[in-house]
């Protein structure tokens, strides 16, 4: 809404079944712009993710962040909360931004510098996009998830 009353135009995906999902029901109902889908297979998430520009992810509550990598495999940029584990998936500049919780005026703000950007440069979302891709499968695999708990486990004797 914020963003609207700004003049800017956007389209707003919700996915999921959570909590909050009958009161945003409720508010955003019959707005033309905002789209709940409820649950998503997984099988359908990378075409949701690919219809994106960009990934809003608030969330205080994540200890890793797994939406958070999807949304980036699929070359989205992310914006992410300062607490919790997705801030450790982006590299700030080139993949997302990380954002103070709970300030909604820093998250508009990041939107409307974010999508701002894409107009003016379209290369840069491209390299957003590369960047975004590469940094998942280079520093989330799930070898180097595995490798990383064995490393935390004390050895068995």
């Amino acid at each position: 809404r914020e963003l609207r009353r700004r003049g800017v135009t956007v389209n707003l995906i919700i996915c999921g079944e959570g909590p909050e999902l009958a009161a945003l029901r409720r508010t955003f109902g019959d707005d033309d712009r905002v789209k709940l889908t409820g649950r998503v297979a997984r099988q359908d998430l990378p075409v949701v993710y690919s219809l994106a520009d960009l990934f809003v992810f608030p969330s205080t509550m994540d200890t890793f962040g797994m939406a958070v990598l999807e949304a980036q495999s699929c070359g989205l940029p992310a914006l992410v909360t300062n607490v919790g584990g997705p801030q450790e998936i982006i590299a700030p500049d080139e993949t997302g931004y990380v954002l103070p919780a709970g300030r909604r005026d820093a998250w508009v703000e990041a939107v409307v510098r974010v999508r701002e950007r894409m107009l003016r440069n379209p290369r840069w979302i491209v390299s957003v996009r590369q960047a975004s891709r590469k940094r998942v499968k280079e520093r989330f695999s799930w070898d180097d998830a595995i490798d990383d708990f064995f490393k935390a486990v004390p050895k068995i004797r």
